[in-house]
């Protein structure tokens, strides 16, 4: 299963029952997104990516998906028939 963590924001719901953002501690440190996934391997990995880039980080784990899904290797180095 492959994920995206934003780590400067969590979601909680109010006692309004409305569900909004509040800052982590780490709010505006670090790269904000993280796409965290299990390797064919059995290790789990990650790419992390900045904040604005979420998009990008959207179609990693796309990409990533697929490829578990055809049971490629994920790595940086090798992708399915490309």
């Amino acid at each position: 299963m492959a994920h995206i963590v934003d780590r400067w924001y969590k979601t909680v719901v109010g006692p309004d029952g409305k569900s909004r953002q509040v800052p982590k501690p780490e709010c505006g440190q670090g790269m904000r997104y993280r796409v965290r996934y299990v390797a064919p391997d059995g290790r789990e990995k990650s790419q992390s990516f900045p904040d604005k880039k979420k998009r990008d980080a959207q179609a990693f784990l796309a990409n990533v998906q697929a490829d578990i899904l055809r049971d490629c290797r994920v790595t940086g180095e090798l992708r399915c028939g490309i």
